[in-house]
């Protein structure tokens, strides 16, 4: 067998393996999330097709992070989903929420705080 006609394929076989496809964000969690809490006052969420941006910390300018993996877990009305993201710089991000139907749809972080968010119209 010649090897030489089998590198290229092997080749790229192992750089695909090596590359992990975005995820699709669960339709329930699509679009722009606010919360009344005076602490994140002009911040925001938003989830869309491939991407989340966050604009909960102390910058200035939202983060758009590229969605690599979502896990989720339902437990009666609520879902818990941990998002594996990476932003420009490749530096990797974990963050889990937790939404419920209630009330037309709520969304909480997983931190200390859970505090409330809402899906805007």
């Amino acid at each position: 067998m010649n090897l030489q006609k089998f590198l290229p394929i092997i080749i790229l076989l192992l750089v695909s393996a090596g590359c992990r496809r975005s995820q699709d964000v669960p339709t329930e969690l699509s679009g722009t999330w606010r919360t009344e809490e005076a602490r994140y006052k002009d911040k925001f969420l938003k989830f869309e097709e491939s991407y989340v941006t966050v604009s909960v910390g102390e910058e200035q300018v939202p983060k758009v992070e590229l969605i690599l993996h979502i896990d989720s877990h339902k437990e009666g009305a609520i879902t818990t989903y941990i998002i594996e993201a990476r932003d420009q710089d490749g530096n990797h991000d974990r963050v889990t929420v937790m939404y419920s139907t209630r009330n037309g749809g709520e969304l909480r972080l997983l931190n200390p705080r859970q505090v409330l968010w809402k899906k805007a119209s």
